[in-house]
């Protein structure tokens, strides 16, 4: 992993990225996540069937199976209250920057197919209940699979954006602390501690193959336990960035092989990198130096 991001967003800011057809432009995002859920979900199904057998699963050929891709550029990490919205996101990142992107929720999600596909064969009562101290180990067993895939992915992801909504990071009254932010899910606490723990890589580390080459799950439950974020790894951003972002990378990809005529032309040449993330980058930096004038 290269940076992590801590994005605050809401449904309404997603929408007011884009000032024109903004309807249609913010359904064709959302279809391409919705595909690429239905996607996975099918070719997650067929590998299931293939690494099940009898109750028991081979757990380190299934974890590269379904994990082993090139590695990806950005990884999103947030509530499946948030479905709608970062699945949105994930097609905005897609077809505005052509970047590969792993949305955790549906491999967290897939836990719980995993989960029943195993318990029926293992721990299911011959009343049609199941066995309670069974299903402790299978879960221990799926969770601990999902864990660790998540963790290798996000260590071969060159950034890592946190959805931050109140969905994720809820508004908490009696707080033990005033400003620190708590989230109740422990996927998501898991994921943004790994952004702290996880080896630091330069950029360009992430894209070797490509040059060479050429879930968060929560359940309703009766009680709730409140994890502080660990964010001190985050680099803030908000909408207005991303924004920027899209403004910057089409107007970048309008004037290649265009002779510089405007003052706006000069100023791209402070892109020099054409890279998405690279443009993402510079972005923040000059953000960050203005902020200390």
């Amino acid at each position: 992993m290269y940076r992590a991001f801590d994005l605050k967003v809401t449904n309404k800011e997603i929408e007011d990225v884009v000032k024109y057809n903004s309807t249609e432009q913010i359904k064709l995002w959302n279809n391409i996540g919705w595909q690429c859920k239905q996607e996975f979900k099918d070719e997650y199904n067929y590998l299931l069937k293939n690494y099940l057998n009898d109750g028991t699963i081979n757990g380190t050929k299934l974890i590269k199976e379904v994990f082993d891709k090139n590695n990806y550029d950005v990884f999103l990490s947030y509530s499946h209250n948030d479905e709608k919205l970062v699945l949105t996101i994930a097609g905005m990142l897609m077809e505005q920057f052509n970047l590969n992107v792993f949305v955790d929720t549906f491999y967290w999600g897939s836990a719980d197919d995993l989960l029943k596909e195993i318990d029926d064969i293992k721990c299911k009562n011959s009343d049609g209940t199941y066995d309670y101290q069974k299903r402790n180990i299978t879960t221990s067993h799926v969770h601990a699979m999902l864990t660790s895939a998540i963790m290798q992915v996000m260590d071969l992801s060159e950034i890592v954006i946190f959805v931050n909504t109140n969905n994720s990071v809820p508004v908490l009254e009696n707080t033990l602390s005033g400003k620190k932010e708590y989230t109740f899910s422990p996927w998501i606490y898991e994921e943004v501690l790994l952004t702290e723990l996880l080896r630091g890589k330069k950029w360009f580390e992430h894209r070797l193959s490509t040059f060479n080459e050429r879930m968060e799950y929560k359940k309703e439950q009766d009680f709730e336990i409140a994890y502080e974020l660990p964010k001190n790894n985050m680099i803030n951003i908000d909408v207005d960035d991303i924004h920027e972002w899209i403004r910057i990378n089409q107007r970048l990809n309008c004037s290649k092989n265009k002779k510089i005529r405007t003052k706006e032309d000069l100023e791209l040449l402070l892109f020099i990198d054409h890279h998405p993330l690279n443009i993402l980058y510079k972005i923040i930096e000059m953000k960050c130096e203005t902020e200390k004038k």
